[in-house]
């Protein structure tokens, strides 16, 4: 059983859906203590009638370039004001949060930053990117 689905309390997870699909999480909503609402982190009503909230993990971001250069705005929207909205939420409950971005936060193997000798001279793979090889 995912770690979230082991937690004490309820746990929500928010998304607009833009990108992702219910298929990748079909797994924890058949968990009593699992809500998935729909909605735009990058509005104030996202957050709105959550009871408790303890935790927050930020990740609402695309998980790759390719599809944060398909929808730039939105990216920095998430990136920026969702970012803002989940910290203020964090700052009202007293609540800790975790900020994540990009495709990094997956991970890719035990070794480090991957070089990519292929990005050497073409700059950042995002608007996020940086290289590091």
């Amino acid at each position: 059983m995912p770690r979230t689905a082991r937690a004490r309390g309820p746990v929500t997870a928010i998304d607009n859906m833009s990108i992702g699909r219910r298929a990748a999480i079909e797994n924890l909503t058949t968990h009593l203590r699992f809500t998935l609402r729909t909605a735009d982190v990058t509005t104030p009503g996202a957050f709105a009638d959550l009871a408790t909230v303890t935790h927050i993990a930020h990740l609402a971001l695309p998980g790759s370039p390719t599809a944060s250069a398909r929808r730039p705005v939105d990216t920095l929207r998430a990136a920026s004001t969702g970012t803002l909205t989940a910290l203020d939420l964090a700052a009202r409950r007293g609540a800790r949060i975790v900020v994540a971005s990009g495709s990094e936060i997956y991970g890719e193997s035990n070794l480090g930053p991957p070089h990519r000798p292929h990005l050497e001279n073409i700059g950042p793979a995002s608007i996020f990117g940086t290289h590091r090889g």
